[in-house]
Formats: structure tokens, C-alpha cells, sequence
């Protein structure tokens, strides 16, 4: 909605919406196996997790839409980016669902509710920073396009392994943290039109 002046085509978001969601299923088998042989909320928080989620959806960003011609500004780096996010976030949801045991509306409303948003707001981060890769040509945005999101989900799982009362503090602040850091590179993006 904020890309006015040339929005993306929809087929193209569609694609990555598409290919976020299909890189779910041999993920999950391999986070699957990754478990089984790294306990620990650590390994399990920023290396099964974060590190091989954000490395997939990047990979998808940089070699499906990076040096696609309708990749001609720097916001759209957003868009592609969250699209591939909200896929990735829609289908691990549906297996979660599925898959976790307790009632299906409680699972259904804890997914909606931080894990999806904060998808969209690593998205919304690689996004950021593969645009400036993009739009400047420099190498190092390209890798804080994939360590930041790295940082912030192994972050965010790490705080959803707490059970106490003030984990409920701190992933709402650091939400509202995303939501803060993620506004100011959109509305810096949208700018350098």
C-alpha cells in the first residue's frame, strides 16, 4: 500500500508469497534432524531456527528477485521481501497448527499474533538491506540483510523459551522494538525513490 508510485506486479509478489511458503517442507525435515542433535535453547533460538530460516529466505530474495528487472527501486526490496516472509510464516503456521497438541484456536491466535508479525518484520529488515545493496552496490548490506534478521528471530525465539511472566515483558518490547526499527527503514526506503 505504501508503494504507490510503481507498484510491484502482483504475479511477482505472488511468486515469492509462493516460494516462501514451499521452502517450508524440506526446512522442517532438516530442523527436524537439526534437533535431534542440538539441545539447547541457544543452538536451537539463533542455528536451527534463525540462522537457517533467514538463510533460506534470503537465498530466495537474492537468486528469484534480486536481479529482476521489476526490482528497480528500493522499497521494493520490501515487498518481495515481505511477501516471501508472510509465505514462509503462513505455511509453518498451518503445520504448527496441525502438529502441536492443545486447542487449535489458542495455537491458531498465539501464531497470528507475534510469530507472523514478526516475520513480516524481518522481512521488512532483509528488505531494507538488500535494497541498499541493490540501490548503493555495496557487498556488506547485502550482509546485514541476512545477519539482522538472524539477530532479531534468534532474539525473538530465544525470549518464547522463557515461561515466566516477564517474558511476556520483554517480546512485547521487543516487538515493539521491530515495529519502531522497521517503520524508520520503510519510511527511509520509501524517500530514496
Amino acid at each position: 500500500m505504501k508503494d504507490k508510485d510503481q507498484p510491484e506486479p502482483l504475479r511477482l509478489v505472488f511468486k515469492m508469497f509462493i516460494a516462501g511458503g514451499l521452502v517450508v517442507f524440506p526446512l522442517i525435515i532438516l530442523q527436524s534432524i537439526f534437533t535431534y542433535f542440538s539441545p539447547g535453547v541457544f543452538l536451537h533460538s539463533f542455528i536451527v531456527s534463525a540462522f537457517s530460516e533467514e538463510l533460506i529466505k534470503w537465498s530466495l530474495m537474492y537468486y528469484l528477485i534480486f536481479n529482476h528487472v521489476e526490482f528497480d527501486e528500493h522499497f521494493d526490496a520490501i515487498v518481495y521481501s515481505v511477501a516471501t516472509a508472510a509465505g514462509f510464516a503462513t505455511i509453518e503456521n498451518i503445520f504448527y497448527v496441525f502438529l502441536e497438541q492443545g486447542s487449535i484456536l489458542s495455537i491458531i491466535w498465539n501464531r497470528a499474533f507475534l510469530p507472523v508479525s514478526a516475520h513480516a518484520l524481518f522481512g521488512v529488515t532483509m528488505g531494507f538491506y538488500l535494497g541498499e545493496m541493490k540501490i548503493k552496490g555495496y557487498k556488506r548490506f547485502g550482509l546485514l540483510a541476512l545477519l539482522l534478521p538472524i539477530l532479531f528471530h534468534g532474539l525473538f525465539n530465544s525470549i518464547l523459551y522463557w515461561s515466566d511472566w516477564l517474558a511476556t515483558v520483554f517480546i512485547l518490547l521487543f516487538m515493539v522494538f521491530l515495529w519502531i526499527f522497521n517503520i524508520n527503514r520503510m519510511n527511509s526506503a520509501l524517500k530514496e525513490k
